[in-house]
């Protein structure tokens, strides 16, 4: 009974390690993805940092990868990045539920349920203006296009930095 213990432990040592090691490399994989994915965003480039925000997300999912990907899409034209970038602080506070800046993400979605929606009536009044046109064989209206002016890569809500997940991926 005793050397079946001592294999016993010699096993879960063994299963041990592998899971360890994997831990680790996710871990390296999502610290890597994260550095990449601050660079591209200090560039402008907002779709490229949330590639790298997902791709670290997918390797260790910690809550902040989620912010800094909303972080990416609030600073993106489109309609449909701007509800990619609500989405993403929801998935935040949902799986941060005692964030210390859920009233500042509270206030992101907020304020992204106003472009959203301004977004949505510029969508319209361009449909509309597109429909008119085909019927009239003229242009009444304009504007649209589905983007929304004015969300240029300003910096997050004052004096605030991004969360900087990497710092955390180092834990265990």
């Amino acid at each position: 009974l005793r050397v079946q213990l001592v294999q016993l432990g010699g096993i879960v040592v063994l299963l041990s390690a592998p899971l360890t090691l994997r831990a680790d490399l996710a871990t390296d994989q999502a610290r890597k993805e994260n550095v990449e994915a601050e660079k591209q965003f200090n560039l402008g480039n907002f779709s490229e940092a949330a590639t790298h925000y997902k791709r670290a997300y997918e390797a260790k999912p910690l809550p902040e990868f989620l912010y800094n990907l909303a972080q990416c899409y609030k600073r993106m034209s489109k309609l449909e990045h701007l509800e990619k970038g609500r989405f993403y602080f929801e998935s935040y506070l949902r799986n941060a539920p005692q964030a210390p800046n859920r009233s500042d993400v509270e206030a992101e979605i907020a304020e992204l349920d106003r472009r959203i929606e301004r977004g949505r009536s510029e969508k319209g009044r361009s449909e509309t203006a597109v429909a008119q046109t085909s019927s009239a064989g003229r242009k009444i209206g304009g504007g649209g296009e589905g983007r929304i002016g004015g969300i240029g890569g300003h910096p997050p809500a004052a004096g605030r930095s991004v969360p900087r997940p990497h710092s955390r991926t180092g834990r265990g």
